[in-house]
């Protein structure tokens, strides 16, 4: 297909994207027998990874994958480093992680809260964000001076299950 031959001549250093739309890409290629090539990093946002695709990702393309967690109301902003971890981006956000009474809690699976810091037009105050995700706090063997949080679930509740086993938001 053009696509691959386009993109493998290419050489791209990072690929920007859905991790449903890469991962639908790769399965295409896996199904005309192309052989993988090598993508340094892969940079995911706007959904949940799932390990298939994380499989599909770093298996074809070689890739480091690189997951950012954020919201369409520029609430929330969270980066996977170098450790697999995300790490809040507090200069941008403050996060809360609340169980079903609104306390706050930590290591547990909780509702996320956000508070943007940086939306001074219409600032979002204690947003409830709809994704569940767990507090990790401040591990003492962490790569960057952040808070590290888990997503561990959201919005995705209009999803289609396709028989190759990938999930569609």
């Amino acid at each position: 297909p053009e696509i691959y031959r386009i993109l493998r001549d290419f050489a791209p250093k990072l690929i920007y994207c859905q991790p449903a739309n890469i991962s639908t890409l790769i399965l295409h290629f896996q199904e005309h027998k192309l052989q993988p090539f090598h993508v340094p990093i892969v940079y995911t946002t706007g959904e949940i990874i799932y390990p298939q695709y994380r499989k599909a990702i770093e298996g074809f393309l070689g890739s480091r994958i690189v997951d950012y967690y954020g919201n369409r109301e520029n609430t929330v902003a969270a980066v996977q480093l170098s450790d697999g971890r995300k790490y809040i981006q507090t200069e941008y956000c403050n996060l809360e992680f609340v169980d079903e009474n609104g306390n706050e809690v930590v290591g547990k699976q909780a509702d996320i809260v956000a508070t943007t810091l940086v939306n001074y037009a219409v600032p979002l105050i204690r947003y409830h964000t709809d994704d569940v995700g767990i507090y990790h706090g401040y591990p003492p063997d962490a790569v960057a001076n952040y808070p590290v949080m888990e997503i561990v679930g959201g919005r995705g509740k209009d999803l289609i299950l396709s028989k190759r086993g990938l999930i569609y938001p």
